[in-house]
């Protein structure tokens, strides 16, 4: 292991079966981890400096795989040690993942268990068990984001028609936004509007969405969409920066006449959109590479960070002026990253 005093991005890559380091300032990669499971989104746990990966699928992905995982691996942020694999049976298939340091509890969506229901599990970060299963009532629970106190957690889904809002104190389903299928989710800043990417990637075994493509933003309170900003292809990964800037990935596909329809589809090269903190109003768009699943921003909200599942590399761009400053490859089916302060 080489080590480094500045911060470092962790690259969850999933075809690998490996995290990658890097050093955040240099882009120069510090270390390798080899893990027995496809790693898919990663958590940062500030007070024990660990890091949580999910484990979704042994192989493929959400309409095509060789099935789900129940596994979470627990690594050492300093040393890239694996120092335990959390079992979360009977549930299976844990996707996005978040660590609540203040409350000591650590949040994964899981798409299903042996009874069949999804939900979030609610972890122990002491003992690293399960302290409570939240079912949301929904088909593929998926990625979800916290306001900034972690009263309430907006969890989307791939195959319902309705996003799930729980409430974290009473563990309880409380409301739902009627929606297409969703990816990616973020709260704005205030706590007061949603963003949601929606319809959801399908595959070529499924008909087309019929909605639009578009963020769908929702009123917090109320739980009713106000707006949709329009995206002319399949709108992906929502991040919002320290600063305010709504980053989303585009992931322009196609389906291969002739290929396996449970497959992947294929990815031409996508684009970021960065918004403008409050009004939401388009910066600009700036190329990415393929089929980005995951996107990041340094602590200052400088630097936008793009892992490319197809390339196998992360692309950093410079939020204000809107260029790519660095390509960095790390390895096969770049996803989930998080960022680790220098200890």
């Amino acid at each position: 292991m080489i080590t480094t005093s500045n911060e470092v991005l962790a690259v969850a890559c999933q075809h690998a079966c490996a995290i990658v380091f890097l050093d955040l300032e240099t882009g120069d990669r510090i270390d390798t981890l080899s893990l027995d499971y496809e790693p898919h989104e990663l958590a940062f746990d500030p007070t024990r400096r660990l890091i949580y990966a999910t484990h979704t699928y042994h192989s493929g992905w959400y309409f095509g795989n060789a099935g789900r995982v129940p596994k979470i691996s627990v690594i050492d942020a300093d040393t890239h040690k694996l120092v335990d694999v959390i079992d979360i049976s009977p549930f299976h298939g844990p996707h996005d993942v978040f660590c609540d340091p203040h409350n000591d509890l650590v949040f994964t969506t899981v798409e299903g268990s042996d009874g069949g229901a999804g939900g979030v599990l609610v972890l122990d970060a002491a003992t690293h068990t399960i302290s409570d299963h939240i079912s949301v009532e929904a088909i593929g629970p998926h990625w979800f984001s916290a306001n900034s106190d972690v009263s309430k957690i907006f969890v989307a889904a791939k195959e319902s028609s309705f996003a799930a809002v729980v409430d974290v104190k009473n563990r309880t389903m409380t409301g739902r936004v009627e929606l297409p299928g969703t990816e990616g989710i973020a709260v704005l800043p205030g706590d007061d509007r949603i963003v949601v990417a929606a319809p959801v990637m399908v595959p070529a075994y499924m008909p087309a969405p019929s909605e639009p493509y578009g963020l769908r933003v929702i009123d917090a309170a109320t739980l009713e969409v106000t707006d949709v900003l329009a995206s002319e292809v399949q709108p992906m990964a929502v991040h919002v920066t320290t600063g305010g800037a709504l980053l989303v990935s585009e992931t322009p596909m196609r389906h291969k006449p002739g290929a396996d329809p449970y497959a992947l589809p294929e990815f031409p090269d996508g684009h970021l959109r960065v918004y403008e903190p409050g009004t939401l109003e388009l910066r600009g768009r700036v190329p990415i590479g393929p089929s980005v699943l995951t996107v990041r921003s340094s602590p200052d909200g400088k630097h936008a960070f793009a892992s490319s599942l197809v390339s196998a590399n992360v692309t950093v761009v410079d939020i204000d002026s809107l260029d790519v400053i660095h390509t960095i490859p790390v390895e096969k089916g770049a996803h989930g990253m998080t960022i680790i302060p220098a200890a």
